[in-house]
C-alpha cells in the first residue's frame, strides 16, 4: 500500500492487529549509520524490535518473524565498515563511513526471501534520529527496488523506533515508508526475542554492552543455553554492574526485586556447565545477594573502609585468608586483593591505569564555585548534543 508519503499512526498496536492475519509473514530491520566515526553500537542494539518480535507471536497466530540486523557484531565483536564513497570525494568533503553489513548483503537477503514465496507483509525499520537518516532514505529506496511494482502493493514499510516519535514531522516526509508509528508498542512484559539469532545467525550477538531492565532477559537466554545442543553453545557473560542496585539482600527486596533474584541467583548456582556466567561488580558487597557471592569463584577487591563490607567478604573467605583481608582499608587507588582459582595463592596487585582514563575523580567544588560560572551556551550545546544524540558536529535534517 505505497503511499506519496508516510502516514503518521499513533495506536500501532490496532493497526498491527488489524492489518496482520495468521501466519502473517514480518520482516524486522535494524538499519545501518552513516557517521564519521561510532562508539555508540548499545545505542543500536535492536531490544525494541526483540520485543516487538515476541509481541506479535502472542498476538498473531503463527507469524513468520525475520530479522536482518545490520549492526550485528562478527565473532570478535567488531561492526563491519566501509567508506560512504560519494562523501569522500573533493578537498572539503564530509567523509562518512558506513557503519555495518554492506547493503548489498541486505539486497541478497531480502531477494531471497521474496523468490521462495515470503514476501513480508509488513516491514519495520527501526530508527534514532533523523540524524542518521540518511542510510534509512538510502535503504528504503533498496527494498522498494527488491520488492519492484507487483510484491511493493502486498508489502507495508513502517518506521519505528524513537526516531518517529520524536520527530513525526520528519518521519511523515518519507516518501518510500508507508505508515511511521508515533508511538511505541505496549510491550510490558515481553522480553527480547533472541531465538531469532539463533535461528536465522546460528549464534547470540555479541554486544559491547547489552542493557537488561528486566529478569526475562537474563531468564530467557539462560534457557535457550539450557535447551541449546552442547557443542553449539556460545559462552558468554552477564556483567551485572552496580549490583546492589538489583541484585540485593533478599531480605531487602521487593517483588520485582525478587523475581531477578531468583533467575540471577539460578544462573549464579547452575549457569556454569551451560556456558552462562556471571561478573558481579558493586561498591557495597554488603547490599549483594549472599548466595550470588557465595557462588563467586573468584575475587578482585579494591579499597573496603566500611565494617560491613569487609565482614561480608571475610565470611566468604576461609579462615587461613584472614590475615590478607586486614590490608583491605589499607589499599592505595589502583590497588586490589586477587583471590580464589584463577590464582595459586593470594595477591596484593597494582592495576594498570586505563590510557584514557574515565571521568570519575571528585570534582574540587569549592575551587570551581569560586573561579567558574555557569556557561549558558555549553548549556543549550549539551541540549542540542542530547537531541542529536550525538557529540558530532551537525543539524538535525
Amino acid at each position: 500500500m505505497p503511499s506519496s508519503v508516510a502516514e503518521l499512526i499513533s495506536t500501532p498496536a490496532d493497526y498491527l492487529k488489524g492489518r496482520l492475519r495468521p501466519k502473517a509473514k514480518v520482516l524486522l530491520v535494524n538499519p545501518p549509520v552513516q557517521e564519521k566515526r561510532y562508539h555508540w553500537l548499545r545505542w543500536n542494539q535492536p531490544l525494541e524490535l526483540l520485543r516487538l518480535s515476541t509481541w506479535l507471536k502472542q498476538q498473531i497466530r503463527s507469524a513468520d518473524i525475520r530479522l536482518f540486523d545490520f549492526m550485528f557484531p562478527d565473532e570478535k565483536g567488531d561492526v563491519p565498515r566501509h567508506k560512504v564513497k560519494e562523501t569522500w570525494a573533493g578537498p572539503q568533503a564530509d567523509a562518512l563511513w558506513h557503519f555495518g553489513r554492506p547493503f548489498e548483503e541486505f539486497d541478497h537477503y531480502l531477494d531471497d526471501v521474496v523468490k521462495r514465496g515470503c514476501v513480508p507483509n509488513v516491514i519495520v525499520l527501526t530508527s534514532l534520529t533523523s540524524y542518521w537518516h540518511s542510510a534509512i532514505e538510502k535503504l528504503l529506496l533498496r527494498i522498494c527496488n527488491v520488492l519492484g511494482p507487483m510484491h511493493r502493493t502486498q508489502t507495508t514499510i513502517a518506521l519505528y523506533g524513537a526516531y518517529r516519535a520524536i520527530e513525526p514531522e520528519h518521519a511523515e516526509g518519507q516518501r518510500s515508508a508507508d505508515i511511521a508509528f508515533t508511538v511505541s508498542v505496549d510491550m510490558r512484559g515481553c522480553a527480547p526475542d533472541f531465538r531469532l539469532y539463533l535461528e536465522q545467525w546460528n549464534r547470540a550477538p555479541l554486544y559491547f554492552g547489552l542493557d537488561i531492565d528486566s529478569e526475562d532477559v537474563a531468564r530467557q537466554l539462560y534457557d535457550v543455553q539450557f535447551w541449546m545442543e552442547p557443542e553449539k553453545r556460545t559462552t558468554f557473560v552477564f556483567v551485572c554492574d552496580e549490583a546492589h542496585l538489583y541484585l540485593p539482600v533478599r531480605e531487602d527486596a521487593d517483588a520485582v526485586e525478587k523475581q531477578a533474584l531468583y533467575s540471577f541467583e539460578r544462573i549464579a548456582k547452575e549457569g556454569r556447565k551451560y556456558g552462562v556466567s556471571l561478573l558481579v561488580v558493586s561498591q557495597r558487597p554488603s547490599d549483594v545477594s549472599r548466595t550470588i557471592l557465595s557462588q563467586c569463584n573468584n575475587f578482585l577487591i579494591l579499597r573496603l573502609t566500611n565494617d560491613q563490607d569487609q565482614n561480608v567478604v571475610r565470611r566468604l573467605m576461609p579462615d587461613s585468608l584472614a590475615g590478607v583481608l586486614d590490608d583491605l582499608p589499607l589499599l592505595d587507588t589502583g590497588e586490589a586483593l586477587l583471590l580464589g582459582d584463577a590464582i595459586l595463592l593470594p595477591a596484593r596487585i597494582k592495576l594498570k591505569f586505563p590510557t584514557i582514563e574515565p571521568l570519575s575523580q571528585t570534582r574540587n567544588f569549592w575551587q570551581e564555585w569560586g573561579e567558574k560560572a555557569p556557561d549558558s551556551a555549553a548549556v543549550a550545546a549539551a541540549v542540542e548534543t542530547l537531541r542529536r544524540q550525538s557529540r558530532t558536529a551537525g543539524t538535525l535534517g
